[in-house]
């Protein structure tokens, strides 16, 4: 299974991407990207990659663990971003030390459940298009974002399966609950 942790937006957050992502679609450099549908966007707090069905229930048990540890906070869409020509991103703003400790408590939960992770620093955003064959990345920046905010107060397991189209399955969700 290809596993990673996320936080999802909320309905209220969505509705302010979507109208950022309409936004960008109207720009002429918006040929040739593939739009990540509304319903996948998240922030990515740890990708775990393969996890085996026996790694399942420690990750589990040990992000359930991290959610317990930590407490809820805000986050705020920031700016837009890009990684080089092939990524299109929004920036969070808010409370990023938190969601910073919550990626590195998920990352932890994954290398003590055995699985391997890959040493990428984290970098909070939500990708909102990309491009195989990169693309004019910067001509799509120039758009305002809303000031959204919202709070933080659990996050999930998912499952990512390839085929025609991406699919996420949430496995577990847990709640921040610590202090």
């Amino acid at each position: 299974m290809r596993l990673f942790a996320a936080v999802w937006p909320t309905d209220e957050v969505r509705a302010a991407i979507s109208a950022t992502v309409l936004r960008m679609r109207e720009q002429p450099a918006a040929a040739g990207w593939r739009w990540v549908r509304p319903e996948h966007w998240h922030v990515t707090v740890a990708f775990y990659g393969t996890v085996t069905e026996s790694q399942l229930p420690e990750l589990t048990r040990r992000l359930e663990l991290a959610g317990r540890r930590r407490a809820g906070f805000e986050l705020e869409l920031g700016r837009p971003g890009r990684f080089g020509d092939r990524v299109v991103w929004l920036g969070l703003d808010g409370d990023r030390d938190a969601l910073r400790r919550l990626a590195e408590g998920a990352a932890a939960a994954g290398r003590r459940a055995g699985v391997e992770l890959d040493s990428r620093r984290f970098r909070p955003h939500l990708t909102l298009a990309r491009s195989r064959h990169g693309g004019d990345a910067a001509g799509l920046l120039p758009v305002a974002v809303p000031t959204v905010s919202w709070p933080v107060a659990a996050f999930a397991l998912v499952r990512s399966r390839s085929g025609s189209q991406v699919q996420y399955d949430a496995l577990a969700e847990f709640s921040l609950s610590g202090g």
